[in-house]
């Protein structure tokens, strides 16, 4: 009963942590992204600066739901991958607004934008911990 019990707590505890994840990847767009899809509206059509300032997150979230459910097979490793690419671009996505503001660029919102960088910094500290645990131990977050 009691192998069950903590076999229960550890796979609430990786679901918990995927979840906390998942919502922090979701409030990290209205960081630097954010900013880079208002700079860019001008320059490109209606959907394709969403789309460009989306996209790493794509690659974060299905690196953490390979996390959830990790096989450790090829295409958990390639999400993962792909999510450190995501962390990545969503980083430098976070420099170029810090840039932005320590030049003295003016934001309607720039609360918004730096609540938005810090969820950022969070989540890749997060993400990167969690990965390179599953990577390392080479079991998944359930178990």
């Amino acid at each position: 009963m009691k192998t069950f019990l903590r076999a229960e707590r550890a796979r609430l505890s990786g679901t918990a942590q995927i979840l906390f994840l998942k919502l922090g990847i979701l409030l990290a767009y209205v960081g630097g992204p954010l900013l880079v899809t208002d700079h860019l509206k001008p320059l490109l059509q209606a959907p394709l600066p969403f789309a460009l300032a989306f996209a790493p997150f794509v690659l974060i979230i299905f690196g953490a739901w390979s996390l959830l459910f990790w096989n450790n097979d090829s295409w958990d490793r390639f999400c993962v991958y792909a999510g450190f690419v995501g962390l990545a671009a969503m980083a430098g996505m976070d420099l170029y607004a810090a840039h932005f503001f320590l030049r003295g660029g003016v934001y309607s919102e720039p609360g918004l934008i730096k609540f938005g960088m810090a969820i950022g910094a969070l989540v890749t500290v997060f993400y990167l911990r969690l990965a390179l645990r599953c990577l390392r131990e080479k079991r998944t977050l359930l178990a």
